[in-house]
């Protein structure tokens, strides 16, 4: 469990300290405070930078494509798009400038923008035959950009450079004409190790298929009943859940099933999306939980589709299921009434619960930099809504 992190050059955040963190975290703040990036920060961490996950990050912002480029250079691909994940959306000039996220003063994830060029080896015998030839790739640093390219026609190649723990590097290409636009075998040594186990809760609802394919996940009778009483809260009367064919729809997938609930005293099955976005968001919600276990996670805009009477329950409920399944949260809100939600869970959890507000650095000197107020139980009891800056 991370009890602590530093995020540095990652998208709004110049260098972003949290002294303290809890097994369950709401981060609070205004409207682009930073609260998304530092979702989006642990979850490259969690998914090692996969280059299919970067490209969803790149398309879900509109980001794949980039603007500043003559549109007949053709040696720019859309990955110069990962630009944008830098701190003001610009590759660093300078050496030792790189997006990275640590905890307890140890590396999880770096990520450096590079040039390297290539150069061939060729080893012979004692009798000077020929017995192979390797490519060799060496890396030039900032400083030296200008010099080589005055010094040498050798053709630089932009890369993004990847560190994941104490691993050795890996690189993939930001070139088009790349044979492999993604993750190159690695250049100084192994894969980079296991990370925790993570799944993400986005703020729109996921689609009857997603759905499906968490629910077939769930192992235990026992995880079954924990949904169905937390789907109790919105509605008492609901007794069973499944998930059944949908035959109004003509769709080859397989998984093409939806939600459907009965209901006390009654054999009629109801399509649990015609009950209301509440109910489907927390069915989103527990159904995420258990492919987290021992890992982390993430849920955007907590609040989104809950009304604030049921949302201390379901709090207080993922709270137990946290620590009953070894996994830590963290999540977002703009919403006092969330915030109160959370608090009344968290104090009934010490040492569990803690609440993170980001907002912009008063001082002169910060320069208006991101920074992270960290409120743990004792101070929970006594924060409010303008300390907090939060409609």
């Amino acid at each position: 469990m991370l009890t602590n992190l530093r995020i540095k050059n990652f998208r709004m955040l110049e260098d972003l300290e949290i002294p303290k963190l809890g097994r369950v975290n709401l981060i609070v703040g205004k409207n682009n405070s930073g609260k998304s990036s530092i979702l989006e920060a642990i979850r490259i961490y969690t998914e090692k930078a996969d280059r299919e996950f970067l490209r969803e990050i790149l398309i879900n912002h509109d980001e794949s494509v980039t603007f500043d480029h003559e549109p007949d250079n053709q040696n720019q691909s859309n990955w110069y798009g990962l630009k944008n994940l830098f701190y003001k959306r610009e590759f660093p000039a300078k050496e030792n400038v790189f997006i990275s996220i640590s905890s307890n003063e140890k590396n999880l994830i770096r990520l450096e923008h590079v040039f390297y060029y290539q150069q061939e080896e060729t080893k012979f015998d004692n009798d000077g035959n020929e017995i192979s030839k390797s490519r060799k790739r060496i890396p030039i640093q900032p400083s030296e950009l200008s010099s080589f390219l005055e010094q040498s026609d050798t053709e630089l190649i932009p890369a993004l450079s990847i560190t994941i723990g104490e691993a050795r590097n890996t690189l993939f290409n930001l070139t088009a004409n790349s044979q492999r636009i993604g993750l190159s075998p690695p250049l100084w040594g192994l894969f980079p190790p296991d990370t925790p186990n993570s799944n993400f809760v986005p703020t729109r609802l996921l689609s009857s298929e997603k759905l499906a394919e968490l629910w077939d996940k769930i192992a235990a009778k026992s995880e079954e009943q924990v949904l169905l009483q937390t789907l109790k809260v919105i509605d008492p009367s609901i007794e069973r859940l499944v998930f059944i064919k949908n035959l109004e729809r003509s769709s080859r997938q397989k998984n093409d099933r939806i939600p459907v609930v009965t209901q006390h005293g009654s054999d009629t099955r109801i399509p649990l999306n015609s009950m209301g976005d509440g109910i489907s968001r927390l069915l989103q919600l527990i159904l995420s939980i258990f492919p987290a276990r021992d890992g982390i996670l993430l849920i955007d805009e907590f609040e989104n589709g809950l009304h604030y009477s049921v949302q201390s329950e379901v709090w207080r409920i993922i709270f137990q299921l946290a620590k009953e399944l070894n996994i830590q949260v963290f999540a977002t809100t703009h919403s006092w009434d969330c915030i109160e939600s959370f608090n009344k869970a968290a104090v009934e959890s010490p040492e569990e619960g803690v609440l993170l507000k980001v907002s912009r650095s008063k001082l002169t000197s910060d320069n208006g930099k991101v920074i992270a107020t960290v409120y743990d139980e004792e101070a929970l009891k006594t924060v409010t809504a303008s300390a907090l800056e939060v409609r």
